[in-house]
């Protein structure tokens, strides 16, 4: 599995997590670090990324979510309590 880090997601976290995603990758890099979600949602779908990201991303209607299980979006939060568990 490849995660793609978006902008508000450290940079650093590629490097570090190397080892259990090889390929994994961050927008800067891969010069999305001021595209639109959209773009962003492009880029991960044709390149087999999933999208991990601090904030919610608009999910464009036209792309849905694959049910074979290769298209996802992945959030993360500072606060535990913030997804109610």
């Amino acid at each position: 599995m490849k995660l793609l880090f978006d902008q508000n997601i450290s940079r650093r976290l590629v490097n570090q997590l190397k080892e259990l995603y090889p390929g994994s990758n961050h927008v800067y890099p891969l010069g999305l670090f001021e595209a639109t979600d959209d773009e962003v949602w492009k880029y991960a779908r044709n390149n087999s990324f999933l999208i991990v990201s601090q904030l919610p991303l608009t999910i464009p209607d036209r792309y849905g979510y694959d049910n074979r299980g290769k298209f996802f979006l992945l959030t993360v939060s500072r606060n535990p309590l913030a997804s109610g568990m």
